[in-house]
Order: C-alpha cells, then structure tokens, then sequence
C-alpha cells in the first residue's frame, strides 16, 4: 500500500502564534486555497481509504478542501503537526547566532531552542505511519508539513535526519508518497513532489 504525504497548501503571511500550542498556526490564502482545490480534483481519482491530517489550521483546512472531492471523514492527529522550531519563530535566528552557525551546516540533528529535533519527529509521526499499515488495507492520504515529510523520507532511506536538508522543501500541495510491502517489511520512497495538478494555477509569489 501507499501513503501520500500531501503538503499543506500555501498560508497567509505573518507569525499568527497559537497561544495554546506555542507554535505558528496561519491559516490558508487565496492561492493556498486554489492548490487545495486542485489537490482534491486530483486525489478523487485515487483508490483512497481514510484522509488523515495534522490538526494545524494550515493542514486541516487542506484536509477538508481535499475531502470536499474524496468524500471521506478526516482523522485528525497531533502526531502529524510540523516540526516545533521553539523560540526560533518568535525570537527570530538573530537571537542565536552561535546555533545558527551550526545549525547551518547540517552535520547532526540538532534541536530547535525550546523545540524538537529531526528524531522527536520520527518518534512521534512514524507510530501513526505503522498503525496506518495495519488498520488499512488499500492507499492512504496524510496531509502533513513539509519538515515532517523531509523527515519521514530520510527515515525511510536510513540517512541521518541531519541529511534531511539536502531534500527541496517539498511545494505546497505536493504529492510525496512512501509505500509499504508487507511481504518485506520494507518502507520504500515511490514519489516525492509531485505537483502536475498544480501546473494550470498562476501563483502570485
């Protein structure tokens, strides 16, 4: 079976801090509407189980635009929130120039100040990824963050999660997808950032 991990669609501009999670928390624009829309035309074509999503606006407005095509009840998960950069969206890199420094050279897996590291990510998204294997037997759809998909897809490759960086930021309202044999126990990476359905919309970025 697959699983897509579908990025989130395009967001407004600004913090837009949730004061409750401690995280940013924008929600969708315009155009991340309009990719969302063509994301949905897409999968409606699919074969697909269940709809699972990040409960982050950003995502969730993704998943319910998505669903609107795919008819399927969205199975909300904290697991699946983008990696928690800490005090890094708040106070900006400038309050950390000696972690930047070394942040920028991607040689370990090193934790946000206050926040997660590439491994607290794995350890909370990839439980989900094995409980989807066992619960569905045909293709499933995650909407999720573009960190977490860099993340999964090292996971699955066995890089160090340092190496994540040496992925492009998958685009917003991409298709990346991650299959699973059970006759070997084996993750595989079929897709990463697909974005043919996106060709007929004009961004204005």
């Amino acid at each position: 079976m697959r699983i897509y991990l579908l990025r989130h669609g395009h967001t407004i501009a600004g913090l837009h801090q949730n004061a409750v999670l401690g995280v940013p928390d924008p929600p969708l624009d315009e155009f991340g509407i309009q990719q969302a829309e063509s994301l949905g035309q897409r999968l409606q074509h699919y074969e697909i189980d269940a709809v699972y999503s990040s409960d982050l606006k950003r995502a969730a407005e993704t998943a319910q635009i998505i669903c609107r095509y795919t008819h399927h009840d969205i199975l909300y998960s904290p697991q699946l929130r983008e990696i928690n950069m800490g005090d890094i969206p708040v106070q900006g890199w400038k309050a950390f120039p000696d972690y930047y420094l070394e942040w920028q050279k991607h040689e370990a897996d090193l934790p946000y100040p206050q926040g997660e590291a590439g491994a607290d990510v794995q350890k909370r998204v990839w439980p989900l990824l094995e409980e989807i294997v066992k619960k569905h037997s045909r293709d499933v759809a995650v909407v999720t963050h573009g960190g977490v998909i860099m993340i999964l897809l090292s996971a699955c490759i066995g890089s160090g999660l340092e190496k994540r960086f040496r992925f492009a930021p998958p685009a917003y309202c991409s298709i990346s997808a991650l299959s699973y044999d059970p006759n070997d126990s084996m993750w595989r990476v079929e897709q990463f950032n697909d974005t043919a359905h996106l060709s007929l919309i004009t961004a204005y970025l």
